[in-house]
């Protein structure tokens, strides 16, 4: 099954309070060198609104993270990636049937576009990880980051429809080195 790499929104301003930020850049840094080992494409996505400007240092992808020249990067507005962009047609033309999912928020738009890709008929592995996000609260409820990222973890065992699957796996299962 043809795979791609898909890191989302690993910015300055997306990941700057996240939980374990350093470790989880670090992990997702793994990931994308074990990718481009296998040859599988890596395609990044970078979220704006009005609160993230395009071009500002907080809409930058993190100095640890560095798309290399030739790899896609996608622009979105929305939770999902998928949400009025090209990633579709890029994923098409790469001829990808499953996505590796990486990155941030965990609750938002890897939520969102794990949910895109799996109505879409693709299947999904999210690393988990390789994605965080920030605690916060509903309702007045608290929820710890810590906690939003296992429950995101749990929900993606559970996140089969027909003709697409959710697999969680670790960043040591991905592409495991041949001994």
């Amino acid at each position: 099954m043809k795979e791609i790499l898909l890191v989302i929104d690993v910015q300055n301003g997306v990941v700057q309070n996240a939980w374990r930020r350093n470790e989880i850049v670090e992990t997702i840094n793994q990931v994308v060198i074990k990718a481009r080992s296998q040859n599988v494409p890596v395609v990044w996505v970078q979220h704006h609104d009005e609160y993230l400007i395009q071009g500002s240092k907080d809409w930058e992808i993190v100095d640890e993270l560095r798309p290399l020249s030739g790899e896609t990067i996608i622009q979105k507005e929305w939770g999902d990636a998928f949400a009025d962009t090209d990633l579709l047609s890029e994923i098409q033309l790469l001829g990808a049937e499953c996505l590796i999912i990486v990155g941030a928020q965990s609750d938002a738009c890897i939520r969102m576009t794990k949910y895109g890709a799996l109505y879409r008929g693709y299947s999904v592995k999210l690393v988990g990880d390789a994605h965080t996000t920030e605690s916060g609260s509903v309702g007045g409820t608290q929820f710890t980051a810590e906690w939003i990222i296992a429950y995101e973890n749990a929900v993606a065992m559970n996140s089969n429809i027909p003709n697409a699957c959710c697999e969680l796996v670790s960043s040591a299962e991905i592409w495991p080195s041949k001994a």
